[in-house]
């Protein structure tokens, strides 16, 4: 092989890491313009739901490095269509989203308390946390372009952790009575 050839092997590996880097850029703007899309329509929502300052706060973790970055690889990466990551990929998502389920008390899911025995206690939601969990669903649905909250939630809500008390409380807000058809979540028997 002549040194000709060495360059242009390192000129064609250069370029490639070169598109690489500027597709991970591309991701992490659109995965940026999401981010800021939802604040601002989870914001809307929150004023309308009494809360505006869990608005201005509302999922700030998402820029932390742990969940900035695998979030967007995992939502606008080259496998988010697919849903074909990486194991490793998988797994700092999945280390992401609980990180944010737990900073972010607006998620059902952080009001679960795990006992050492393998038990699990699903608490009341705070009102204030209440609030910003249906601004958050709000938000979200509008950045996707969803507006029906009532149906992302009869699909969705039967399947999150809610006591009796927030679930009917969901359900009033989102104008459907307490849906028969909504079991009260509970932990699996250890």
């Amino acid at each position: 092989m002549s040194g000709h050839d060495d360059v242009m092997d390192s000129l064609r590996y250069a370029a490639h890491r070169r598109w690489r880097t500027g597709d991970r850029l591309r991701s992490y703007a659109r995965y940026l313009w999401y981010v800021l899309r939802h604040k601002y329509f989870v914001f809307l929502a929150c004023c309308k739901y009494g809360v505006p300052l869990a608005g201005i706060t509302h999922d700030l973790s998402k820029f932390l490095p742990g969940e900035f970055f695998p979030y967007a690889r995992y939502f606008y990466g080259p496998n988010s269509q697919t849903r074909t990551q990486t194991p490793l990929e998988k797994v700092q998502f999945d280390r992401a989203w609980i990180a944010h389920q737990h900073r972010n008390w607006h998620h059902p899911q952080s009001w679960v308390l795990r006992h050492d025995d393998g038990g699990e206690v699903v608490l009341d939601m705070p009102d204030r946390y209440r609030r910003e969990m249906l601004a958050d669903w709000e938000g979200a649905g509008r950045a996707k372009g969803r507006t029906d909250l009532a149906a992302w939630y009869a699909k969705k809500g039967p399947g999150l952790p809610m006591t009796p008390l927030t679930r009917i409380w969901v359900e009033r807000q989102l104008g459907i009575a307490a849906m028969p058809a909504s079991p009260v979540w509970r932990a699996p028997e250890p």
